[in-house]
């Protein structure tokens, strides 16, 4: 379980700060814009309720822009509920105007989720064969 503390502001601004001790939350995304209709997008990180707000921006974007998107999670460290709801509402909206969500599976800890709830068979799950930063690599 993971917290973040929000002391006040030391130099007495009134805003919260990070504590030193807090973890500092990891989520990054990066685009491929594959021509043909196609984005991908590689998650990098942590995607739980502190992130997923932001992943669902990017899908919801990369959604609006192509026919079909594939979201690598080989670079993804941890996925919580949130994230998944964020995946499942993206394949509800890739089914429902006759689009394509693909899912990169991503390391075994993120994959077992998938696996556990029973989401795996919900989502086109694929394996990606090549380097998870190349774009030849689905």
């Amino acid at each position: 379980m993971r917290h973040l503390f929000l002391l006040p502001d030391p130099r007495g601004a009134g805003e919260p700060h990070s504590s030193a001790f807090a973890p500092e939350l990891h989520f990054s995304c990066a685009r491929i814009d594959g021509g043909d209709d196609d984005v991908r997008l590689i998650v990098f990180g942590e995607i739980d309720l502190a992130t997923a707000g932001e992943l669902a921006r990017e899908l919801c974007q990369a959604q609006a822009d192509a026919h079909t998107v594939t979201l690598d999670l080989r670079r993804l460290l941890f996925i919580d509920c949130s994230g998944l709801a964020v995946l499942a509402a993206a394949a509800e909206r890739a089914s429902a105007g006759g689009d394509r969500f693909r899912v990169v599976r991503g390391p075994p800890v993120v994959d077992r989720v998938f696996t556990l709830t029973g989401l795996e068979h919900r989502f086109e799950m694929t394996s990606g064969t090549a380097d998870p930063g190349s774009v030849q690599a689905l």
